[in-house]
């Protein structure tokens, strides 16, 4: 009789599995939007002119549109991470690296997944990362071969 009980329970576990539980995200990318990526093949790498054209505009990440960068004239980087809002100042140098330095922020609490592009973010600032564009809209932002996609908003967003 013991063998029918276990033959009529494992009848149940066949027509009702178990929900199996969700995969864990792999250490290197928890929740968040992946805005991370290796940069594009055939990326246009600004410098000069071109670089200082292609800043003259708010850009917005693709992956997260509440993440936005705006280099004004004066030297100083306005954004928003997607969760805090800050400044930070800039130079460009020679390679059309550009180098940040100062930051300030609000220190509001996130949500994992905004935390995760937030770091994201910050981590590919802290690189002296330099301006690739990829079509007439968009723009790469890369530091060590990998970084952000970026589009040009119409017109600043000055608040």
């Amino acid at each position: 009789s013991t063998h029918c009980i276990s033959s009529a329970a494992s009848d149940v576990y066949k027509r009702q599995p178990a929900p199996a539980p969700a995969p864990a995200p792999a250490p290197e990318n928890p929740a968040g939007s992946e805005l991370i990526q290796q940069i594009p093949e055939g990326a246009d790498h600004l410098t000069d002119d071109r670089l200082t054209a292609a800043l003259d505009t708010t850009l917005q990440a693709k992956k997260n549109t509440a993440i936005t960068l705006d280099f004004r004239e004066n030297g100083v980087l306005h954004l928003n991470d997607g969760c805090n809002s800050g400044t930070a100042k800039y130079q460009i140098d020679n390679t059309g690296a550009l180098h940040l330095s100062d930051f300030t922020e609000t220190k509001m609490a996130c949500e994992p997944g905004a935390q995760k592009d937030a770091d994201d973010l910050k981590m590919v600032l802290q690189t002296n990362p330099q301006l690739f564009q990829l079509d007439a809209s968009t723009l790469f932002l890369a530091g060590q071969g990998h970084g952000i996609e970026l589009q040009k908003m119409h017109g600043r967003d000055y608040q």
